[in-house]
């Protein structure tokens, strides 16, 4: 979900960790879709298929498609969704569950279609689940995602300067999830927001080649206009693997956002 929120929409600098990492992000497709479904104001979906080449992609060869699904359930009636924070300071609660399920038959890429591709030049095959939430109430927002992934190698045949077989590289299998909540302050145009996400091997499937990564950050956001004109700075930890927050790299970020 996060990562079809514009980015000028967010409470926090930037997206979560885990983001970046599975990510399905642009390619040519056809689906179809629903923003309300019998017009009841609590069901969405979508399901399609894309070419599975990403965007920037060239040549028409090898279509090896990417099939995609996702449902959206608010059982309490549509609301802002797709915007982080509660400007609105909802006097009912609100909540929107997502969930959703792809399939791509020989990636270039091992994490989307065509980011970091294997050294062996093969492909891979994987399965992705991804269930989101986010809940608003009273100036209170939350929201949660987690991220699974699974695959397998199709090998390549690239070799090195000797014309000797280049080793066969892992798939990355593994998970992500983040948790991340806000508060905008009673009467006043400050919030206060958090986070923590990580990124892990499932320890399932074999070796895998995903980084293990982990971040916990504070933000505070002061809103001229809502999303559109305001100031955002925050704080985050980042480490790598499940360690402790010793072993880590500090990162401060300021960004001040005007937009028509």
């Amino acid at each position: 979900r996060q990562r079809v929120i514009s980015s000028g929409n967010l409470q926090m600098v930037d997206r979560a960790l885990m983001n970046n990492e599975f990510t399905l992000d642009r390619d040519l497709a056809i689906d179809a879709r629903s923003g309300d479904f019998l017009g009841l104001g609590l069901l969405r979906y979508a399901a399609g298929v894309s070419i599975g080449r990403g965007r920037d992609s060239t040549g028409f060869e090898d279509f090896d498609f990417h099939y995609f699904a996702r449902v959206e359930v608010l059982p309490f009636g549509m609301f802002e969704d797709y915007d982080e924070g509660d400007f609105e300071r909802t006097r009912a609660p609100r909540l929107s569950i997502g969930a959703m399920y792809s399939f791509q038959h020989n990636a270039i890429g091992l994490s989307r279609q065509t980011s970091n591709l294997p050294a062996d030049g093969g492909t891979t095959n994987y399965h992705l689940f991804i269930a989101d939430a986010i809940f608003k109430y009273a100036g209170f927002s939350a929201q949660w995602e987690l991220a699974i992934r699974n695959g397998s190698r199709n090998p390549g045949s690239a070799v090195d300067a000797m014309g000797v077989p280049l080793p066969v590289t892992d798939p990355r299998n593994g998970l992500g999830t983040m948790i991340q909540a806000g508060y905008l302050l009673p009467g006043r145009r400050i919030e206060f927001s958090g986070r923590f996400g990580a990124i892990r091997h499932l320890g399932i499937g074999g070796p895998s080649s995903i980084p293990a990564e982990s971040e916990l950050g504070v933000g505070f956001s002061y809103y001229v206009a809502q999303h559109p004109f305001k100031i955002q700075l925050d704080y985050f930890r980042l480490w790598a693997g499940p360690g402790t927050l010793d072993n880590g790299a500090n990162q401060f970020r300021i960004q001040l956002q005007g937009s028509i």
